[in-house]
């Protein structure tokens, strides 16, 4: 439920349904202010070594 606001512009991420050219395909209803969010509250609990080699969040 776009109104006047086409994908891909730079307010796509605050819409109700961002565009589908996300990072990662299961964060579609997520915007980026809420990535980035969740980001420093894991940031905050796990601490800076948790994105680290043997952490929960490594790829």
């Amino acid at each position: 439920m776009l109104i006047g606001v086409p994908h891909g512009t730079l307010m796509a991420g605050f819409n109700e349904a961002p565009p589908q050219t996300n990072m990662h395909s299961s964060f579609r209803s997520i915007g980026l202010p809420e990535l980035v969010i969740l980001f420093l509250i894991a940031l905050i609990l796990f601490g800076p070594r948790a994105f680290g080699p043997g952490g929960p969040f490594s790829k």
